[in-house]
């Protein structure tokens, strides 16, 4: 009696065990799956700007002040080109950057520079697109970098001036080219870079509006680039460009200058006070300038990310005693949601360089190649 009393103990427990381990590892895998959950909507939600429509809609409302006129500037630069998302993070997107520009009814969008891709045949298809892109935008400014000029000389495409973008730099100059005969392109590009530009920017409080002028000029790098050696150009010295320029900007009540050198040659150009602006937008040369401001012999000094990662914002404050500025920057995630147009062209743009692409395997040596060509001729 007792061994069966056992043996029926034995049994029972056993039989509570295979019930409980279902019951554990359906929990375990319930667990799972909401810890998955919770975290793509953490990162949705960083990712994403509930965030973005909230913060843009408290931006964009109407200064209450009834003292202080307030208007919006823009900023990008370094964006090689890139129309889409980026890196392992996934940010980025020119159409992305579209939608938040388009929420604001009034601004200033200045780039500067380093907007061209290092591939001639990526160039050819993407820069024309691309100029569509920021015309539709509103650029207002492109800084043109010795990367730039090198790419846009040697594209092979009948360039024409985009409607209202303005290619500027104070140091940079291209002359006619060493070939015998004249090239065309090369000649309008020459023709199309000016030192400097004055542009109206709307100021505005809940009672009134004000125009107010803005003065831009800007300054590229000098790192080197290979290149076909077709072109004659040269960089000019920084300060002596900008001190040809600066008489130029005197009408201006606002004088901005987009600089694509490095922090060490900005910092060196501001500290004696004889180089003077309200406001510097430059390319970050350190990483904790990345998204960020510092002042320079209290010139204020903004950065943003590079490879169109983010949109920088500058909020210009006027008030009796100047100018002043309040800087945001747009994280431009995947959640934020596509402007209709750009995305139409950046499709036609991907679609060309496909294209391309496909072309060119075409044309290459071997099986591949010949397969081509045979069915060409059929």
């Amino acid at each position: 009696m007792k061994k069966r009393k056992i043996l029926n103990f034995w049994i029972a427990s056993n039989k509570e065990k295979k019930n409980i381990q279902p019951i554990g590892k359906q929990a375990l895998f319930l667990a799972a799956v909401a810890a998955f959950i919770i975290t793509q909507v953490l990162l949705y939600s960083l990712n994403f700007n509930q965030l973005f429509f909230n913060d843009t809609n408290d931006f964009t409302r109407p200064n209450k002040s009834k003292d202080l006129l307030t208007g919006d500037i823009f900023f990008t630069g370094d964006t090689f080109g890139k129309y889409g998302l980026v890196g392992c993070d996934r940010l980025g997107s020119i159409s992305r950057r579209a939608k938040i520009l388009k929420k604001f009814d009034d601004y200033l969008y200045l780039d500067y520079g380093n907007f061209t891709h290092d591939n001639a045949d990526v160039n050819k298809v993407a820069v024309p697109i691309l100029l569509k892109a920021y015309q539709y935008m509103d650029l207002k400014v492109l800084n043109l970098t010795r990367r730039d000029l090198l790419n846009l000389a040697e594209m092979d495409i009948d360039l024409e001036k985009p409607h209202d973008i303005s290619f500027l730099s104070a140091n940079l100059r291209l002359n006619v080219p060493q070939t015998l005969a004249s090239n065309e392109n090369v000649d309008k590009l020459g023709k199309m870079i000016s030192t400097h530009q004055m542009i109206p920017l709307r100021l505005r409080n809940s009672e009134e509006i004000k125009q107010i002028l803005v003065g831009i000029t800007g300054i590229s790098n000098n790192e080197r680039k290979l290149h076909k050696g077709k072109f004659k150009f040269k960089i000019t010295d920084i300060r002596q460009s900008l001190e040809q320029v600066l008489p130029l900007l005197e009408k201006a009540d606002l004088k901005i200058l987009l600089f694509n050198e490095t922090f060490f040659e900005l910092k060196r150009l501001l500290m004696d006070g004889t180089i003077c602006f309200d406001l510097v937008i430059a390319y970050p040369t350190l990483p904790g300038h990345i998204n960020g401001y510092t002042y320079i012999n209290n010139t204020p000094v903004v950065f943003t990310d590079d490879y169109g990662r983010s949109l920088g914002h500058a909020r210009v404050y006027k008030g009796n005693s100047g100018y002043t500025f309040k800087f945001n920057w747009y994280e431009l995630g995947m959640g934020i949601p596509e402007d209709d147009m750009v995305e139409i062209l950046t499709r036609l743009l991907q679609k060309r360089i496909n294209n391309n692409k496909n072309n060119r395997k075409s044309q290459e040596p071997g099986p591949a190649g010949k397969t081509s060509e045979s069915s060409n001729e059929k």
